[in-house]
C-alpha cells in the first residue's frame, strides 16, 4: 500500500497461484525448496496457515512482519485495501 508492505491481509487468488505453481509467497519466484515460518502454537498444533516461501524471504518476514516480531500485536482493520482478505497473518 503506497509502497509499504501490507501485512494484515492477503489476496486469496494469488495464494492459490503460488501454491499451484510452487512459487514463494513473498517474492513469487519459483524454487525447488521452500520453508514455512511458524510460531510456537503452530509447532504444538502441527499446522500453519502460512504459505511456503524461500529461506531468504522467510528470514525477511521474521524480521519485518509485526505479527511475528510482536507476539501481542493486534490486527488493525482500518483502511485495509478492498482486494485483500481480512484473515491472513503476514
Amino acid at each position: 500500500m503506497n509502497g509499504k508492505p501490507e501485512f494484515r491481509g492477503f489476496d486469496g487468488e494469488k495464494l492459490g497461484i503460488c501454491i499451484r505453481h510452487k512459487r514463494c509467497w513473498l517474492c513469487a519466484s519459483r524454487s525447488a525448496s521452500h520453508v514455512f515460518v511458524i510460531g510456537p502454537m503452530c509447532a504444538v498444533n502441527r499446522t500453519s496457515a502460512e504459505p511456503p516461501s524461500h529461506r531468504d524471504c522467510s528470514q525477511f518476514a521474521v524480521r519485518a512482519c509485526p505479527f511475528l516480531t510482536q507476539p501481542k500485536m493486534r490486527r488493525n482493520e482500518k483502511d485495509i485495501p478492498d482486494h485483500l482478505g481480512r484473515l491472513a497473518s503476514c
